[in-house]
């Protein structure tokens, strides 16, 4: 799906069916046409391993659960522009 929409955020739960959101990552990281998509990876796994293992595999953010619909939203706006050229983030 996402080789065929090339969307410039993708939300990735880690933990899914078949292939954790870790893969998922690495796999956008690994493909060339996926470059520029920004990835956030939501988790209810706070701990900092977690976090430090999403940002290895290559998400932009990591957002724990539980969050406000306000923060995810903020995180998403940030993705954007940063995929906007000459955007800068405050």
């Amino acid at each position: 799906m996402l080789q065929a929409s090339h969307p410039r955020v993708a939300l990735l739960d880690i933990i899914m069916p078949h292939r954790d959101g870790f893969a998922i990552t690495r796999a956008i990281r690994a493909d060339p046409a996926l470059a520029a998509t920004r990835v956030i990876l939501l988790t209810g796994m706070g701990e900092p391993g977690t976090i430090a293992r999403g940002r290895a595999a290559g998400a932009d953010h990591v957002v724990t659960k539980p969050f406000s619909p306000a923060r995810l939203l903020a995180t998403i706006e940030a993705c954007l522009a940063e995929t906007e050229p000459g955007a800068t983030t405050v």
